[in-house]
């Protein structure tokens, strides 16, 4: 293996040299492309993986491996068949690129059989469509790293769990680099980013230029945030995408065509030859589509309200995350009207509450909510969201209030289907609202939890950049009532809606529809539609929309925007043949989905020489810089991984749940009840969580074997007795947790390794 490079914690020489990024902003949705650069500088074959986030609401539809001069397309295929072909094409000494979709935010790129030497270029293209902000700007965002996620014991031995958990260096011999162009319907007046340093180029007062700017550091351990202000944010459009040929079919615009066909030169007629093979074909139908977005002015009255903020405690929360989480809640209590109702439920692997039932919001009540808050820290262990929002559903809502619930996480948790399904279960009476916590948060599931809750999602990141404008909003949104019982006339056009059941409408924000015609209209003037629907009053709201931008491109992207929506659609609303229906749209439109994948096959003239037996190399990544340096659990390899929450004595881990009452001690936030103790004694080692700052760390594992398979039941029960107090006031000082982690070492040790420590 060549001495030459960055190694990994295995030894093994880091192929991936490069990433660069070009992206074309137009209006509310970004076409980005993600080039890779792979070089195996070993003397033997590998099989690189590489972990990767995207924007949860991309929709991958173009992948190529460019290698030894030659370019090899990805098409998509379903999930199992795709695997096959990789393995089959390595079997047989082909070259192989499988790109899969392991969640909505994450991917895997597989390069299978490199040989020595060699060099390939993975080029990834999506296209997304772009929120808006508290301050009605465009926002555009790069992910790029991820952090560990909280396992629950239900999917310890999935094989999701090792699929979605990072590999961290300290350093790594790829960063980032990228190009954005913009294109806006209105006047840019700025363009901004909280996260990097960039250069602006102006080439005229809509389109612009932007990089990095060449003091910027080009890590890959934050994600990259881009704010575009135009001059009028409010425009209302419908951007419609017909394909060439679809138009000249309807419009038999015979002599126009053959205008377009003399002008394409020989070559590229040669390439598009090259890319005209049955599967592509298969891959690359369009449909003309139809993207609407507007922003209706709702007339604003309060309702009564009861607010939940249920907060996340867990370890990954430790340092600048729980203090951004927590102030704010401060600041959004102090922005609450006395007629409203709140209470506060804080979680880890267990969850808290601070009041029995909820709390007008009085001044006296919230000033003692807001000292509570201030001595809450990162210290309950996993990020157990599902027990807490099962918690929540199960309680009577406040009479004449309708309930709203403030969920403030990083969101690093691997169950987040089964989270977003309880939420879409339950939005009939209560409404969610998301707080992404921290600069590398979950999108998957911040996005969609405010989305199945019919709530809104806001970021706050370590530096708590316009946080009380965010707050604001949140709060604006939660008192103010939203249009219901939403339905579109779309003028006599036949189209298929996406989505199908329209999502409460709040005041000037973003709405959008998309759309399939079944048959194109002959004049764009006909593209036109009146949106009604009731508020919660019962008056009517009704509005019309006529302001048609016509697209034309070879990338057709409101199709693939459209096919993604129905998707998204599909994944929320489940029904009996969700993944055929699925599977179908992603095939039919060459899309990534959660049951297709890419697949790119390089054919090669085997030589008869031996070059060795692959080796397999995981790339690593960089940790989340706001991921404070306490967080280490540092799992150490799958198997070291699959003990996070192992068996004992045929039982599995029990989560723990507090429930606070009047009679609790509230400076004592760890707290188990002795019916817990006699139910399972598989609970939690509090001092040691408090001196590693999570319940995730594999050295606890030890500590809880020892607990549970020498230590009698009544040094137990004395343990759960004195150890959260104690627990609570190592937490405080890092030389405390410190010392105890030196203490801890020896007796560690000895249970994991008795003969060698013995011997010693």
């Amino acid at each position: 293996m060549s001495t030459t490079g960055l190694f990994s914690k295995e030894g093994e020489s880091i192929p991936l040299t490069g990433i660069f990024i070009n992206s074309k902003i137009i209006d509310f949705v970004s076409q980005v492309t993600i080039t890779q650069k792979y070089w195996n500088k070993s003397t033997k074959p590998i099989e690189a993986i590489f972990k990767f986030p995207i924007d949860e609401a991309a929709s991958i539809y173009g992948f190529e491996a460019y290698i030894d001069n030659k370019v090899i397309k990805g098409v998509s295929k379903p999930k199992e068949k795709a695997k096959e072909i990789y393995d089959d094409s390595i079997a047989a000494g082909k070259g192989a690129y499988l790109l899969e979709q392991t969640t909505n935010d994450l991917f895997t790129m597989n390069i299978g059989n490199l040989p020595a030497g060699k060099i390939v270029v993975i080029s990834i293209h999506y296209v997304a469509e772009l929120e808006i902000d508290e301050k009605n700007r465009t926002n555009f965002v790069i992910p790029t790293t991820f952090s560990q996620k909280f396992i629950p014991q239900s999917q310890i031995d999935s094989e999701l769990s090792q699929q979605i958990q990072p590999s961290y260096a300290e350093k790594i011999p790829y960063g980032l680099e990228l190009q954005i162009q913009i294109e806006m319907e209105s006047e840019i007046i700025e363009a901004s980013s909280p996260s990097h340093q960039i250069l602006v180029e102006k080439e005229n007062e809509k389109k612009w230029n932007i990089k990095l700017s060449k003091l910027e550091e080009k890590e890959l351990n934050r994600d990259f945030v881009l704010k575009i202000q135009t001059k009028n944010p409010f425009q209302p459009r419908i951007w419609v995408d017909f394909d060439n040929q679809d138009k000249k079919d309807n419009q038999d615009n015979k002599d126009n065509q053959d205008n377009k066909d003399k002008k394409d030169n020989k070559d590229n007629q040669d390439n598009k030859d090259k890319k005209d093979n049955k599967d592509n074909q298969d891959n690359h139908k369009t449909q003309p589509a139809l993207m609407v977005t507007f922003f209706p002015e709702i007339r604003g009255f309060n309702v009564q309200t009861e607010i939940i903020f249920l907060l996340d405690r867990s370890g990954s929360m430790l340092g600048n995350r729980i203090k951004s989480a927590t102030e704010a809640i401060t600041r959004s209590l102090n922005k609450l009207p006395p007629t409203c109702f709140f209470n506060i439920i804080s979680f880890g692997t267990y969850y808290e509450l601070m009041f029995d039932n909820s709390q007008p919001a009085q001044k006296e009540i919230i000033s003692k909510a807001i000292t509570n808050i201030s001595k809450m820290s990162a210290d309950l262990g996993g990020t157990n969201i599902l027990d807490a929002l099962q918690y929540i559903f199960t309680q009577k809502i406040e009479s004449k209030s309708t309930r709203q619930i403030f969920i403030l996480t990083d969101g690093d948790v691997s169950n987040t289907p089964e989270i977003i399904n309880l939420i879409r279960q339950n939005s009939n009476n209560t409404r969610v609202f998301s707080f992404g916590i921290g600069s590398s948060s979950s999108r998957d599931l911040i996005n969609g939890i405010a989305r199945a809750g019919n709530g809104k999602a806001i970021y706050i990141d370590d530096n708590l950049t316009d946080i009380d404008n965010k707050v604001l909003k949140q709060i604006l949104r939660a008192l103010n009532p939203s249009l219901y019982d939403l339905k579109i006339d779309w003028n006599k056009l036949d189209i298929d809606q996406s989505p199908r059941i329209l999502p409460p409408l709040f005041n000037k924000e973003k709405f959008v529809v998309y759309g399939f015609f079944k048959q194109i209209p002959k004049d764009s003037s006909q593209i036109k539609f009146t949106l009604t629907g009731k508020y919660p009053n019962g008056n009517e709201f009704s509005t019309e929309v006529q302001n048609v931008n016509e697209i034309h491109s070879d990338l057709n992207f409101i199709s693939i925007l459209t096919a993604k929506s129905l998707i998204q659609e599909l994944q929320m609303i489940p029904t009996g043949n969700s993944k055929e229906e699925i599977t179908n749209l992603a095939i039919k439109y060459g899309l990534s989905s959660p049951y297709t994948s890419f697949i790119a096959v390089e054919e090669r003239e085997i030589d008869g020489e031996d070059q060795g037996e692959m080796e397999l190399v995981n790339i690593p990544t960089l940790k989340p810089r706001d991921q404070t340096p306490q967080f280490t659990p540092n799992f150490g390899g799958q198997e070291r991984f699959r003990s996070i929450t192992p068996q004992y004595n045929g039982r599995k881990f029990q989560q723990r749940r507090s429930y606070a009452t009047s009679k609790m001690d509230q400076s004592t936030p760890l707290l188990i009840q002795q019916d817990h103790l006699k139910r399972d004694r598989a609970g939690f080692c509090f001092i040691a969580t408090a001196a590693y700052g999570t319940d995730l760390d594999p050295r606890i594992n030890s500590l809880r074997w020892l607990r549970d398979n020498i230590l009698p039941e009544k040094v137990t029960k004395f343990y759960y007795k004195i150890s959260p107090p104690i627990a609570k006031f190592i937490s405080k000082s890092n030389f405390l947790r410190f010392l105890v982690r030196i203490g801890l070492w020896p007796l560690i040790l000895a249970i994991d390794n008795p003969r060698k420590f013995f011997q010693f």
